[in-house]
């Protein structure tokens, strides 16, 4: 053998020892969680709702998704997606009032949502908690089913039929006014 083989295959062995470890892993499906009563009694089509499945440190979580119906102060009203493209049965949740989503590094509180927006979150199989994916490696945690990952349309913002007319309007009233008092004061 000449020298350029024996440094090829010597390079390409840690290489290759580096993939075996990935390979070993299976991929986890569906299949492989099982909710608990809790999740199944407050929604018993949960199982049918999941797209996927990961394992962090240890503990599964099923990634769903859910769009949102509407928004109360404190509460959200939401469906699930089902994996055909369809949608479950309305779901209602009581959302704690120091709860807020991290989207795009601004917090959300949950009247901030607009109907119509998808959010995918990632529940533990033994327990009503959603786990967030955030831009850094870490998940963030809630204690209701309703949390998301990335906003894709905005958060809460003016329509875009909104203006500053009224703002200067009130300003219009407020220089009337001043000089109103302007003109009274001046005679006395």
């Amino acid at each position: 053998m000449n020298i350029r083989k024996i440094i090829t295959i010597l390079c390409a062995l840690p290489l290759l020892a580096l993939g075996l470890p990935a390979a070993a892993q299976t991929d986890l499906t569906c299949d492989d969680i099982t909710f608990g009563y809790e999740m199944t009694s407050r929604f018993p089509r949960v199982g049918d709702a999941c797209l996927g499945v990961v394992e962090v440190d240890g503990e599964r979580f099923a990634k769903m998704s859910v769009e949102i119906v509407r928004t109360g102060n404190n509460r959200a009203t939401f469906k699930f997606k089902l994996p055909d493209g369809s949608y479950g049965p309305t779901q209602s949740t009581d959302m704690d009032p120091s709860w807020r989503a991290n989207i795009n590094g601004r917090d959300y509180r949950v009247r901030e949502l607009g109907p119509g927006q998808e959010l995918n979150i990632y529940v533990p199989s033994d327990r009503w908690e959603a786990h967030v994916a955030t831009n850094t490696t870490g998940y963030f945690a809630v204690y209701y089913p309703v949390a998301m990952e990335e906003d894709t349309g905005g958060g809460a913002a003016l329509p875009s039929t909104a203006s500053f007319m009224p703002m200067f309007g009130l300003l219009g009233g407020a220089a009337l006014f001043s000089a109103f008092l302007m003109r009274v004061f001046r005679r006395v």
